[in-house]
């Protein structure tokens, strides 16, 4: 999985979404120094997303982030603009 990620960076270093999974892998495997430099830079890149600023906000807490977790933001955006 970290690889796939890593690919996308190489593709396409300016995109955000890549920085906030490898964030969550880093998270769920108890580096969260290296999973808050991964989200940060998530959120330099795109301040609008609310995602990763949750996920800061879980891991400063002690609290990892899981791809559960993840999936349902995303899911329930989702249904909210198809409202």
């Amino acid at each position: 999985m970290r690889r796939n990620f890593e690919e996308a960076l190489d593709r396409n270093p300016r995109n955000w979404y890549p920085y906030l999974e490898l964030g969550v892998l880093d998270s769920i495997q108890g580096r969260d120094r290296e999973a808050l430099k991964l989200l940060a830079h998530a959120r330099k890149l795109d301040p609008l997303e609310e995602t990763t600023t949750e996920a800061i906000t879980r891991i400063r807490k002690g609290h990892p982030v899981t791809f559960e977790q993840l999936d349902r933001v995303f899911v329930e955006r989702v249904k909210r603009r198809l409202q």
